[in-house]
């Protein structure tokens, strides 16, 4: 990794992000910077990478700036990394709330039908009874 460009999309791509969703997780209103540094060979600035570093802290900053060392810190890898994004969490989640959300429509829908049944038995019961007491008077 000789250059600054290749270090990102290969830190990027390690962290299992795209390169919008990297930008955003960093604290870049808009992910133009880090596009432009792939897009252009161009080297990290200091603010870039603070960024960075400060959001993922087992970065190692030496190899982000150099290629020497590791890309990161912890390479144990009996260590789980806990470092999680918000999207992460939520990519996670998608699966399970949509199928927990899909049975609870289906149950609402059930309940509404049952609901509709007992009140036109109830609507028909009672209009059999009007009907029984007019005839009885």
């Amino acid at each position: 990794m000789n250059n600054h460009a290749d270090r990102l999309v290969n830190l990027i791509n390690q962290l299992n992000l795209n390169t919008r969703s990297f930008a955003i997780t960093c604290g870049f209103s808009q992910p133009t910077t880090i596009y432009s540094i792939i897009k252009n060979n161009s080297k990290l600035t200091k603010n870039t990478i603070d960024k960075i570093c400060n959001r993922f802290p087992q970065v190692n900053r030496d190899w982000l700036l150099t290629g020497f060392g590791t890309m990161f810190y912890n390479t144990d890898n009996t260590l789980d990394d806990l470092t999680v994004t918000a999207k992460q969490v939520l990519d996670k989640l998608e699966p399970i709330l949509k199928v927990n959300f899909n049975d609870l429509v289906n149950q609402i829908n059930e309940i509404h039908k049952k609901i509709h049944s007992i009140e036109y038995i109830t609507t028909i019961d009672y209009i059999n009874n009007k009907k029984k007491k007019k005839n009885n008077i």
